[in-house]
């Protein structure tokens, strides 16, 4: 495993949030510290495990590594080798995975892992094992974060009784929604980034074709995702008529930034359109 125990780093930055009053996760009301919780943020290309302690209303995020999941068979390796790293044996643990929870097993969308909770419980010993969608996860702690965790992109008066979307290209496109009610705010988890791509001019829509000749169904994170990049920018290549490079999305943005490759600025252009 090419990211074993050997390979974590023991010392991480902490980040202290309110908790959300979920009567699921274990509580250290009373003046005391309760146990360490096991967290993760699960994905298509990566696994990030965290150990997370709760003071009162504080929830405090320690020791944290990144995991990539094709050096584990399992989601259960991967949650051993940390486990094994920081010498810990939590009871408790919350999987935030890249997928729609929807049954006892739960088959990612865009990785072969395949997590069944009961089983992977039972593996791990622990008394309770949660899982929810990645985006829920994200759209539940983004009124945790504090002002200067943002950075505005666009200037515009808010309102404030509008529903909130939340949305990340990764290995796919993850979209969740805030809906804002009297009783509090509701999360919708969502597979928002499947439905159909729609080109607004012809140039997108020989993109579109060009993917056509791959997938028979072009949804938008064919096009909004680190791969999406990748295929924008192989597109764009072929249109122009000059050899397609080999760039990974990290690569198609590095030479976008630095002006090295005019297509590679246009597919970013394209992306962020």
């Amino acid at each position: 495993m090419g990211n074993g125990p050997r390979a974590f780093r023991r010392h991480a930055r902490r980040r202290h949030l309110r908790r959300d009053g979920r009567d699921d996760i274990p509580s250290g009301r009373g003046g005391g510290m309760s146990e360490p919780l096991l967290v993760a943020d699960i994905g298509g290309t990566n696994a990030r495990f965290a150990l997370a302690t709760i003071a009162g209303d504080a929830v405090s995020v320690g020791a944290m590594h990144a995991f990539r999941a094709e050096d584990f068979e399992t989601i259960r390796d991967a949650a051993d080798a940390f486990l094994e790293a920081v010498a810990a044996k939590p009871r408790h643990a919350c999987f935030a995975v890249a997928g729609p929870i929807t049954d006892a097993v739960v088959e990612f969308t865009n990785s072969p892992w395949v997590l069944d909770i009961e089983k992977t419980k039972r593996q791990m010993k622990l008394d309770r094992l949660l899982a929810i969608n990645d985006f829920e996860a994200l759209a539940t702690s983004v009124k945790q974060l504090a002002p200067d965790d943002f950075q505005e992109i666009k200037a515009g008066a808010g309102d404030g009784a509008a529903p909130i979307l939340v949305i990340g290209p990764g290995t796919g496109l993850g979209q969740a929604l805030i809906v804002p009610s009297p009783a509090g705010d509701r999360i919708i988890p969502t597979e928002g980034g499947h439905v159909a791509f729609a080109p607004h001019n012809d140039e997108e829509i020989e993109v579109l074709r060009f993917i056509q000749r791959e997938h028979k169904r072009v949804s938008i994170e064919r096009l909004l995702s680190g791969r999406g990049l990748v295929n924008i920018h192989r597109a764009l290549c072929q249109l122009a008529g000059t050899p397609r490079a080999s760039l990974q999305a990290d690569e198609i943005t590095r030479a976008a930034l630095t002006k090295e490759f005019p297509i590679a600025v246009k597919a970013v252009e394209m992306f962020c359109a």
